[in-house]
């Protein structure tokens, strides 16, 4: 069985530097790249996927491509795993 974690992700595009911090339910991204022809969706992938010490390809976007709030699908990650690796 794909073990897999989906979360709600923020993803503020833009920010002076770039970050991932869990709260309130919600993993919150910034990143500095604008929200232009996708360069923050790439950009908040690599920032995950660097945090949690995946590769870029296990993470994907569900839902939300061209909104802040989104549904990212972490693939061989289960939720629990990912919280302890973001702390």
């Amino acid at each position: 069985m794909d073990e897999r974690a989906v979360v709600q992700v923020r993803v503020k595009p833009g920010a002076k530097r770039a970050s991932v911090v869990f709260e309130e339910g919600v993993l919150r991204i910034a990143v500095r790249e604008r929200a232009i022809d996708g360069a923050a969706n790439r950009a908040a992938i690599a920032t995950l996927a660097k945090a949690l010490g995946v590769a870029p390809s296990s993470i994907e976007i569900l839902r939300g491509e061209h909104a802040p709030f989104k549904r990212i699908a972490f693939h061989g990650i289960t939720r629990e795993e990912m919280l302890d690796r973001l702390r």
